[in-house]
């Protein structure tokens, strides 16, 4: 959007033209304070209204046209940068309109302290967690003193025999026995027997 000469830039917000009347009052003022005292006083030329000057407006800084002698004492509203632009015989300029820093203030008293606020409802419980790795074998204990002997209980009844085994196997021959002494020598006896 592009404003000509002679026009009010009507979307520009209340305080930035405020800024920028107070801003051409006090450019317009500058000749009046920078003479020197032994010259005449000259009558000041009236201050124009705001909607004699020549104030244009472009998107962003991209937007602004050459700087030259068309263009030269040209302001323009940067609405990208929220400020003001001019072109000036070294290019163009930005305007800075903010002031010093004021002061900082006083601190304020503490307010009262707030109502405490109603206990949240508890929570859901957490997912169990994986088991954790068997610790290390504890250190072996003392050994505990011996029990009391137990009574002798009652011998139980005798069992009954078992069968007969397999015959196991032929053991080896014994060692001959020692002979025996010779016998005494017996009475000799015939006897004859006829038949008649």
């Amino acid at each position: 959007m592009f404003i000509g000469p002679h026009t009010t830039v009507k979307t520009m917000k209340r305080p930035i033209a405020l800024l920028l009347c107070l801003l051409m009052m006090t450019v317009s003022l500058a000749g009046c304070f920078g003479g020197d005292d032994d010259e005449s006083p000259e009558t000041p030329e009236p201050i124009p209204a705001l909607d004699d000057w020549d104030v244009y407006y472009v998107a962003s800084g991209a937007d602004l046209p050459n700087c030259n002698s068309e263009t030269l004492g040209r302001l323009y509203y940067v609405e990208a940068d929220a400020g003001f632009q001019t072109c000036t015989s070294t290019g163009w300029s930005f305007i800075d309109l903010t002031g010093p820093a004021g002061a900082d203030g006083t601190n304020g008293a503490d307010g009262s302290d707030g109502a405490d606020g109603a206990t949240g409802a508890d929570g859901a419980d957490g997912a169990t967690g994986a088991d954790g790795n068997d610790g290390a074998d504890g250190a072996t204990g003392t050994p505990g003193a011996d029990g009391t002997d137990g009574t002798n209980g009652t011998n139980g009844a005798d069992g009954a025999d078992g069968a007969d085994g397999a015959q196991g196997p032929q053991g080896p021959q014994g060692v001959n026995g020692t002979d025996g002494q010779d016998g005494a020598d017996g009475n000799t006896t015939l006897t004859v027997t006829t038949n008649l």
